[in-house]
């Protein structure tokens, strides 16, 4: 788990240092585009620029945030799904849950070895009667920096943390999430921190949302 958890928190510090003082913008623009519902018109999904209320002009103070756009039979819709943040380090649509059509996996980020931010697992689902908009963002599942798992006794600095959908047991119907958190002792290097623990969650049909279903918990040699 080290070697690719420091390379991961590496890439994040060289990503979000381009955010210093005189540096280049960090903005960089991605749409990606599918079906994330039942009706035939494709969505996108884009990164957008969240300038700075201090000065709007000034990219290294600008966020980034993520959107959906939909066709409606009354037009097109722009939605909020996530961010804003400092960086945005995954935007894609996968196939996760049972329901019909795509989700969108985002992760963020924000902070100098990017330690802080969120992961989200948007869908659509079909808006109410006499909505505005013909579908609404759904968070199927949703990870905040500000509000981890619980930490191990003694080990309360979450020094990194990412997620995996993939489908890891057969005991369950579409994809599951792994999520994975390095929880630092405060004599810990953020590098290296002494407890690896890691989270399964499962696809709830009732629920309509990713629940936890099995933990562990390991602890790391500290050199």
């Amino acid at each position: 788990m080290k070697a690719p958890r420091l390379a991961a928190l590496l890439g994040l510090a060289v990503l979000l240092a381009v955010a210093a003082p005189g540096a280049h913008a960090l903005f960089t623009q991605k749409t990606v585009t599918g079906n994330m519902d039942a009706d035939p018109a494709l969505e996108q999904v884009e990164a957008v620029r969240v300038p700075s209320p201090i000065d709007p002009t000034d990219d290294t103070l600008a966020q980034t945030a993520v959107d959906v756009l939909d066709t409606c039979p009354t037009g097109q819709t722009d939605q909020r799904i996530a961010g804003p943040e400092e960086a945005l380090v995954t935007l894609k649509l996968v196939d996760a849950d049972t329901r019909p059509g795509k989700e969108a996996f985002i992760d963020m980020r924000a902070g100098a070895a990017g330690r802080h931010g969120e992961l989200r697992l948007v869908s659509l689902r079909p808006a109410p009667a006499g909505s505005t908009v013909c579908a609404l963002p759904h968070d199927d599942f949703r990870y905040l920096s500000t509000r981890p798992t619980r930490h191990p006794r003694g080990a309360a600095e979450l020094s990194d943390f990412e997620l995996t959908i993939k489908d890891f047991s057969r005991r369950f119907k579409g994809k599951e999430l792994r999520l994975l958190e390095g929880w630092a002792k405060p004599t810990d290097a953020l590098c290296c921190p002494s407890f690896d623990k890691t989270t399964f969650y499962r696809y709830d049909t009732k629920k309509d949302r990713y629940v936890r279903y099995a933990s562990q918990l390991k602890r790391n040699r500290q050199r």
